[in-house]
Parts: C-alpha cells; structure tokens; sequence
C-alpha cells in the first residue's frame, strides 16, 4: 500500500549553507520508508489522478530532521 509522496528536489544545508539535491533513494533512506510504500513525484504530471490527501509527503528538509512522527 502505498503511504508517501517522495519529492526530490533541492534544498540548502544548515550546516554547510550549499544548495544539495537530494534524490528519492537517499530521501526513502532519511526518512527511513520502504520503496514499495513510495510514488516518486519529479514533476507536476505526476500527481495527475492523484489524492495528495491520503499521502504523506516527504521533502529534503532545512534543519535534517528526518523522523516521521506516527
């Protein structure tokens, strides 16, 4: 079943200040999420048809705090 919407994309580093761009694996990884529990979101066209509501959406994030509170 799937529970998340992975959205790589870029973000800046608090601890280094650089812009990175954190990819879906390395996003499934932080956050510590099966891939089969993932749609992978690069673009607009691919949440066509989709319920962004039943999904929690994972990004890059500033402050690297990368735990889910269930």
């Amino acid at each position: 079943m799937k529970k998340y919407l992975i959205c790589p994309e870029k973000v800046i580093s608090k601890n280094d200040g650089d812009l990175h761009f954190i990819n879906a694996n390395s996003l499934m990884q932080l956050y510590n999420v099966k891939p089969e529990e993932c749609i992978i979101i690069n673009n607009k066209e691919d949440l066509q048809g989709l319920d962004i509501t039943k999904y929690t959406i994972l990004r890059p994030r500033y402050d690297g705090n990368y735990n889910l509170n269930k």
